[in-house]
């Protein structure tokens, strides 16, 4: 046997397995037109209609939560305004409070200078000189 009759052969194999299908497909598309087109236009119509009732529901479901979510996402845009400036306004507590705490420190620091300047005293004074000290910057 040639190359050429063996090429015939599978090609003539190949054409008869497509003419096999070929007629199978055919059977298929008969009963498929016969037998289920109607239902299944009825199906798919059944379909549809369920489909187009839930997507009214979502679009009532979702107009009615929007509006819920946007008042929401306002009361929290304010909420966080007020927020902000009481931050702003501890900030400022904070601030004066650093300070105010220096200045005793700092005076703390200069009347410990000026009792190591001035030589030993007695526990008594040290008091006395701390209720001073305090009284000075309760003042301010």
């Amino acid at each position: 046997m040639t190359l050429a009759t063996v090429t015939n052969m599978l090609v003539i194999i190949l054409c008869t397995a497509v003419l096999v299908q070929t007629s199978r497909m055919m059977l298929a598309v008969r009963r498929l037109r016969g037998e289920g087109t109607g239902e299944l236009v009825k199906v798919l119509d059944r379909a549809v209609a369920q489909s187009r009732t839930v997507l009214g529901e979502l679009r009532a479901t979702l107009a009615t939560e929007g509006a819920a979510h946007a008042e929401a996402i306002a009361g929290a845009a304010t909420l966080h305004g007020q927020l902000t400036d009481l931050r702003n306004e501890l900030d400022v507590m904070i601030a004066v409070g650093n300070s105010v705490a220096d200045r005793i420190a700092g005076a703390n620091q200069g009347a410990a200078t000026a009792r190591d300047d001035s030589g030993p005293r007695s526990p008594d004074h040290d008091r006395a000189d701390a209720a001073t000290a305090g009284k000075e910057f309760a003042t301010c």
